[in-house]
């Protein structure tokens, strides 16, 4: 795994590293039965304990984990960050674009897909999958080359935490980092080459390779409560390294709550699915076990009598349509033929007690799936003669079995996002956002002169009254971005855990599809709904001004009914309000316009005989 930290931390303490010490063994000893069977779990989904292949096996784990895999992260999520009040601001909007090209082309480029996708495995197998975000800056010759927010996966026996009931209990998280003396060295300095070397691969028999390929196992601890990032080594008395917190995140930890399998509110120590289905899952290998054997044991097997020469070759074939001979047929036929001179061993004992365990192993297989959730719908089995409701019907209550599962996939992959989000938006400079993000946008410089250029030419045309006015000076590309906020605006709202809090919001689109979907349903029912209000009230009021009030009191209590007209009550009040003033104002009677038109009529006439 590869690592990167800034260095400059403060001095270390031989307290915390006691009290450290004893977090991570109280940890070790709380996790220690979880951990050895989810050992046995992940080698039963390998097949680990029957390399050969000499057992015959049904390895419904892994069958399993394969089906809900793609159920559950089908595809990498793309970022969407928005104004959190979809209102007129500008500079939210601008700035929620600049994080969200920068989001895109981080998730996709480090390494976001592969950290997920081992995180959902690890969820499906030992019930806990993890991801850790870091901030990478490339620093050469004192100068800022590159920035990165990475996100590596961590091992499910590489995290851990202080001992606690609920995730908002936890204030101390550690991973274990392993490098190479070379690595320990460009890390920590001349220390690190005092660390001992205490990691070897496992496996590795031969003694002088493993001296080759130690590393040391090195704890990166983060702890909320007294706000500092520490180094230590178990094989090292004291702390490498204890430095302040150098990212500065809303909650602390450069990891967001792990992704978990079945918990209680008594322990984070979840509970691995296979637990709850094992023993199907043994029955059903016991089954397959006495099935292969009674397979084996389904053949023709016989004896006969040795005397009679020809019987032996009877059934070794190559005597279709041909006739065996028998010496003494007589006595032969007289003893009873072949029925008294071979007999078999009986089969139809053991095919009925195979079609019985078929039976069996599939009744087992039902109860498995009913279990786990795994419906027919979701392995792709349906009913030809099925209506395409009935599929639709099979189709939801399935989902409904494991969209707790893909909410909680989506809420880790939500949180990874905002994680990434606010180390984006607290460490990388500007030169860094407007290169990766691509928006074009002028600086406070450019703004500033372009400014100045339009008032020498406003200026100038005022000197040359009666003249033509003289050529524009700032380019049509440089006008057309003088409305929109600038590049140091921007990244000031990006750098303000406030502001960005209320203005931005950050989301995936698979966390917002359905709130997407719902909200237009809702707007196309408001939109219908107040339509044919509207046009009733109109033409209420035009024929009797008296209907305006009540006409208007029932478009309002139709429109407070919709929560998505709530922020247009104040303009729709005004505009009935206008409407209700145009109504009450004195129509002109049509006969009287016609009199008075006459009459002008009248006078012009007798103007001009005058």
């Amino acid at each position: 795994m590869a690592y990167e930290a800034s260095t400059g931390g403060a001095s270390p303490t031989t307290d915390n590293y006691a009290r450290y010490v004893c977090e991570i063994e109280a940890y070790e000893r709380d996790t220690e039965k979880w951990v050895d069977r989810s050992k046995k779990i992940v080698k039963k989904y390998k097949d680990g304990d029957n390399e050969a292949g000499k057992k015959k096996r049904f390895n419904v784990l892994w069958s399993n984990v394969e089906t809900l895999t793609p159920a559950l992260y089908a595809r990498d999520p793309k970022p969407v960050a928005d104004r959190r009040n979809k209102d007129q601001n500008k500079l939210a909007r601008v700035s929620a674009e600049v994080l969200q090209r920068c989001l895109s082309y981080e998730m996709e480029c480090n390494g976001f897909p592969s950290a997920m996708r081992n995180s959902v495995k690890d969820r499906l197998l030992p019930a806990r999958g993890v991801t850790w975000h870091r901030y990478d800056p490339v620093i050469e010759n004192d100068q800022l080359v590159s920035e990165k927010c990475r996100v590596d996966y961590v091992y499910w026996e590489d995290f851990g935490h202080n001992v606690a009931r609920i995730w908002e209990e936890v204030w101390l998280v550690w991973r274990k980092v392993y490098m190479s003396r070379a690595q320990l060295v460009k890390r920590f300095g001349k220390q690190g080459a005092t660390i001992p070397l205490d990691h070897s691969p496992k496996n590795l028999k031969d003694e002088k390779l493993a001296e080759h390929v130690k590393k040391a196992c090195i704890y990166e601890l983060w702890d909320k409560e007294g706000k500092v990032v520490a180094f230590l080594s178990r094989a090292k008395e004291g702390l490498i390294e204890e430095k302040p917190d150098p990212l500065e995140l809303t909650s602390f930890f450069p990891c967001q709550k792990p992704l978990y399998g079945t918990l209680t509110t008594d322990s984070l120590v979840p509970t691995p699915d296979y637990v709850l289905y094992q023993t199907q899952a043994i029955e059903l290998e016991e089954l397959t076990s006495r099935i292969d054997a009674l397979q084996k044991a389904l053949k023709v097997v016989g004896v006969y009598d040795a005397s009679v020469a020809g019987l032996a070759t009877i059934l070794n074939g190559g005597y279709e349509n041909k006739m065996v001979p028998v010496t003494e047929w007589a006595k032969f036929s007289e003893k009873g033929g072949l029925k008294a001179a071979m007999d078999f061993m009986p089969i139809k004992d053991i095919a009925d007690t195979l079609l019985g365990l078929y039976e069996a192993r599939d009744k087992v297989k039902q109860d498995l799936y009913e279990i786990t959730g795994l419906s027919d719908i979701i392995r792709g089995n349906s009913e030809p003669s099925e209506t395409a409701t009935a599929q639709q019907i099979k189709g939801r209550f399935a989902v409904l079995r494991i969209s707790d599962s893909q909410t909680e996939v989506q809420r880790f992959a939500r949180d990874s996002v905002r994680i990434q989000a606010e180390i984006i938006a607290e460490n990388f400079s500007l030169d860094t956002l407007r290169a990766i993000s691509g928006v074009n946008l002028l600086t406070n410089q450019q703004k500033q002169m372009a400014q100045q250029a339009m008032a020498m030419q406003q200026k100038a045309a005022q000197v040359q009254t009666g003249q033509p006015a003289p050529p524009s000076q700032v380019p049509p590309e440089v006008m057309a971005l003088m409305g929109e906020p600038t590049w140091e605006e921007v990244h000031e709202l990006l750098k303000n855990d406030v502001l960005r809090d209320y203005l931005v919001d950050i989301e995936t689109d698979s966390t917002i599809r359905a709130d997407e979907d719902a909200d237009k349903q809702s707007a196309n029912e408001f939109l219908v709904s107040v339509g044919g209000l509207m046009d009733k009230a109109v033409q209420a009021v035009q024929l009797s001004p008296a209907m305006g009030p009540l006409m208007g009191e029932i478009l309002m209590f139709g429109i407070r009914k919709h929560r998505v007209g709530r922020n247009l009550e104040p303009m729709f009040e005004k505009t009935m309000e206008q409407l209700q003033q145009q109504a009450a104002q004195p129509k002109a009677d049509p006969e009287m316009e016609k009199a008075k038109a006459q009459m002008q009529l009248e006078q012009q006439k007798l103007q001009m005989q005058a």
